[in-house]
């Protein structure tokens, strides 16, 4: 994404992070690894899994580094 691909990118219509999401079968392994590192013992369907900097603003889905 750069500054003159914005309106095909994260402007277009139809939700621009529908395509770029990483898929539910690895973010849910990322949550759960990421949930026992911190000593999580709740139920992972009363937390949220979420980008430092949103895909909307440009963070990268597949960078780890963004979870």
């Amino acid at each position: 994404m750069t500054q003159a691909n914005l309106a095909q990118t994260i402007c277009a219509k139809g939700g621009y992070t529908k395509g770029i999401r990483p898929p539910a079968s690895i973010t849910g392994q990322e949550k759960k690894l990421n949930a026992a590192s911190y000593g999580y013992k709740g139920s992972l369907k009363d937390s949220e899994y979420d980008h430092d900097l949103s895909l909307q603003l440009g963070g990268d889905p597949n960078d780890p580094r963004n979870l």
